[in-house]
């Protein structure tokens, strides 16, 4: 009986100081736990190295406007700092359309009857074709073959009955026509679709159309179509004002006449094929950008060359003209609408010539 009781003790005794030692095992390691990951948060590791997988690439083709008008930029932002980006970016593929055949002139002439042009067109080159519809005023439809890429007007400045309609579409009717149209087209991307639409109301003032102060005034819709953000980012057009594919609409109830004008250029960006690229530092774009070595996307009212800085971010620039990458900028927003781009990456990566037509296609 005694050894019964003995074994009980012993037990009691095992289960105490081993609950005790459990306790103090977990406690131990929790606060090892604790102190590891707050050394890995305080000593991060540094990041992978840029692949810099195409090699040297192209520098960025802004579009020429000319000489910069003279100007001083001044940071004024919340900080008053610079703010930090990361040292390196994504850089995406744009394919090269190599889409002509013998039956593209065929499958062409099929795209534009379905968008209502049944006449023969003009062949202006091998991949350029130009559509007019019958009667005055006309409606022209310019296609470049190669990469889908187009533009339509009506002549709607010798329209005199499209003056004082006052009835243009509102915001969300807007944007569900030029969608609608944009599908008609077979153009309505998805990268289109999931960005984000603007719309800006237009008074027309025989031949021109300017801002309308307000929708009552107005007599256009003009839709702006964004590409969606890549990898975060913003995609910036060369006018942020106005994008590469916009559509116009007026207020008639005359189909012919609803549509005015789209303008329609957009390069598939193959977002599955990216290398990452050392990022030059935003001290050294910011000094580019006081010494005017700057895109000037919009100069605005700054007329005195006193430019108030308010607000700096990275984002892609979104090429007007065919190049073969989608490349990030450093974008610098001021006071009294000004932009201004600054290529943002480092400049030991960019190719001193452009590659020629023959280079290879990059992997990944």
């Amino acid at each position: 009986m005694s050894n019964l009781t003995e074994t009980a003790y012993y037990t009691r005794k095992a289960l105490k100081f081993g609950s005790i030692a459990l306790v103090f095992f977990l406690v131990i390691r929790a606060i090892i736990s604790a102190g590891i990951a707050y050394w890995k948060q305080k000593n991060p590791p540094p990041p992978p190295p840029a692949t810099v997988a195409f090699g040297k690439i192209p520098a960025i083709k802004f579009p020429n406007t000319g000489t910069n008008p003279p100007f001083y930029p001044r940071l004024e932002t919340i900080d008053n700092k610079l703010p930090q980006f990361p040292n390196m970016v994504n850089v995406y593929f744009i394919p090269q359309q190599t889409s002509y055949n013998l039956f593209t002139e065929e499958r062409t002439k099929s795209w534009a009857q379905g968008i209502g042009f049944t006449s023969e067109p003009t062949k202006v080159d091998a991949y350029h074709f130009i559509y007019k519809t019958q009667g005055i005023p006309q409606t022209t439809l310019k296609l470049s073959v190669l990469e889908g890429n187009f533009s339509l007007k009506y002549d709607y400045q010798n329209d005199l009955t499209l003056v004082g309609i006052k009835n243009p579409p509102n915001k969300d009717q807007a944007i569900a026509e030029a969608k609608r149209f944009l599908e008609q087209a077979d153009s309505l991307t998805a990268n289109l679709a999931n960005g984000s639409q603007e719309v800006v109301f237009l008074k027309f003032v025989p031949p021109n159309v300017e801002k309308a102060i307000a929708f009552s005034e107005a007599d256009f819709s003009l839709v702006n179509f964004f590409r969606a953000n890549l990898n975060g980012l913003r995609v910036m057009p060369p006018s942020p004002q106005k994008s590469l594919v916009s559509v116009l609409l007026s207020g008639s109830d005359n189909q012919q006449k609803r549509i005015l004008e789209v303008n329609y250029t957009h390069y598939t960006i193959n977002e599955s094929t990216s290398a990452t690229y050392p990022l030059k530092t935003i001290d050294k774009a910011w000094e580019e950008l006081q010494k005017n070595q700057v895109y000037l996307a919009n100069f605005g009212q700054n007329f005195d060359g006193q430019v108030v800085i308010r607000k700096v971010y990275l984002a892609y620039f979104d090429p007007p003209d065919e190049q073969k990458f989608v490349e990030p900028i450093y974008v610098f927003e001021g006071d009294r609408d000004f932009i201004g781009y600054v290529a943002a990456l480092d400049p030991q990566f960019i190719a001193e010539e452009v590659p020629t037509e023959n280079s290879q296609t990059p992997t990944q």
